[in-house]
């Protein structure tokens, strides 16, 4: 009898290799070549300096399954959003399964070997703290690595594909340690590298950058499109 992670499983896209047409940073395509970082990862750098590497636990789509359980595992019904939406119940529960079976086969590499001392949550821009996906992690499976808030975000402006060195800052000392950055999406990752500035910028080692889904869109290019099909065809596997 199929599992409800066999389900889930189904829904998921290996994301590529870097290499030829693909980014090294962000796995994604780079009209570039092999060594080329792509646009984005160009322009986040020329205000950032050097990128913290993605590790995506899976491609998605706009229109995807992945995508809504990105959406509406988070509960927002505050008045910044409108109250549109409140938390689903099944897509928290989906994305508590998908960080819990990523940790069990990657953790030993990400944070064991890596001597992780805490995860952090990229910070969100409107809700008050804990982030929901600081709550999902919580029943993950992660030896005891502790989940840690040293970030805040500032007044200062950052938005798709503007990164921005004061958009967020350390509010105790990290100085020495070794953090592992955990964002739910990911599409031109001037967020995500603008949280991973602000705590190397305070002194700590971000060993990786890790991201549930990484945001393709197949209409963009015809690049776009074969990465995405290509992958979508394959065996997704955990490791």
């Amino acid at each position: 009898m199929p599992s409800p992670l066999d389900a889930i499983v189904h829904e998921l896209v290996s994301p590529p290799h870097p290499g030829l047409g693909v980014c090294s940073i962000c796995r994604s395509v780079s009209y570039e070549r092999a060594d080329e970082h792509c646009e984005n990862c160009r322009d986040n750098e020329s205000v950032l300096g050097p990128s913290t590497p993605l590790t995506a636990i899976s491609l998605y789509i706009r229109e995807s399954k992945l995508r809504n359980w990105l959406t509406y595992y988070k509960d927002s019904s505050d008045e910044s959003h409108g109250g549109e939406h409140v938390a689903d119940q099944e897509a928290s529960e989906t994305i508590s399964l998908i960080l819990d079976e990523f940790f069990r086969h990657r953790g030993s590499q990400l944070l064991t070997e890596a001597s992780v001392d805490a995860i952090v949550v990229v910070p969100s821009t409107v809700r008050p703290p804990p982030h929901p996906l600081e709550v999902v992690l919580r029943v993950a499976s992660l030896s005891g690595v502790e989940i840690s808030r040293p970030l805040i975000r500032t007044g200062a402006e950052v938005r798709h594909r503007f990164a921005n060195r004061d958009a967020f800052k350390a509010t105790e000392d990290v100085s020495g340690r070794r953090l592992l950055l955990l964002d739910d999406v990911y599409t031109t990752g001037s967020y995500a590298q603008s949280a991973s500035y602000a705590l190397r910028a305070a002194g700590a080692e971000v060993t990786s950058l890790v991201a549930i889904g990484r945001r393709v869109n197949p209409d963009y290019s015809e690049e776009a499109r074969f990465l995405w099909e290509r992958q979508q065809k394959l065996h997704y596997i955990w490791n």
